[in-house]
Formats: structure tokens, C-alpha cells, sequence
């Protein structure tokens, strides 16, 4: 990863959170162009001291997706922004029935 990302993102500290194994010399990487984006993306905003502005993106990214796949197991107001929010992305025209929105969780 660290040939493809660069020396931007610290892959052993990265490891060592999510408690890995350090030293581990392979790993599954099936979209290399992926890391290579982020690699100069990091690059770019490290070098343009701008880490802090990074880091509250990454936040936001996190934040709007977690509560993104909660929406549904969450109250009303939140299934109502997320339907608004799909809505606008795909055109449907009404929200599903309750029972219905459980059962495509489910599967």
C-alpha cells in the first residue's frame, strides 16, 4: 500500500489501531487505482498544510454515512431526510411502506 499511497498515510500506525499484526508484508489490494488517488490526495493536502481541513472532511465522510445507513432504524425525521435525499439522486416518487423497507433490509 505504501507504494501506491506514498509516504502520505502511515499504513504501520493504521495497522496497529485496528490491532493487525505488525510486519505484514501482502495485502488484498483489488482496486490499486483507488490507493493511488488517495496517496496523491493525501500528498496534495499535506503539502498545502491543509491536514486539519483533511481531517474535518474525513469527519463529515464518516458522519453522513454512519447516520446514511442508520436512517432507516432511526426516528421518523431521519427516514424523512433520507428519502428526500435519495429522492433527489433517483426521482422516486413516494416512500416505501415501513414493512416493506424492513423486509429489504433483511434480504
Amino acid at each position: 500500500l505504501k507504494s501506491m499511497t506514498g509516504s502520505a498515510f502511515n499504513w504501520e500506525a493504521y495497522f496497529a489501531a485496528l490491532g493487525l499484526a505488525p510486519g505484514k508484508k501482502t495485502i488484498n489490494a483489488p482496486n490499486p487505482a483507488f490507493f493511488k488517488e488517495i496517496g496523491a490526495l493525501l500528498k496534495e493536502f499535506v503539502e498545502s498544510d491543509q491536514e486539519a481541513t483533511i481531517l474535518e472532511v474525513l469527519k463529515a465522510y464518516h458522519d453522513f454515512h454512519t447516520i446514511s445507513t442508520m436512517a432507516p432504524s432511526l426516528a421518523g425525521p431521519f427516514v424523512d431526510a433520507k428519502f428526500e435525499y435519495v429522492q433527489a439522486l433517483t426521482g422516486q416518487k413516494k416512500l416505501s411502506q415501513r414493512w416493506k423497507r424492513m423486509i429489504a433490509i433483511a434480504d
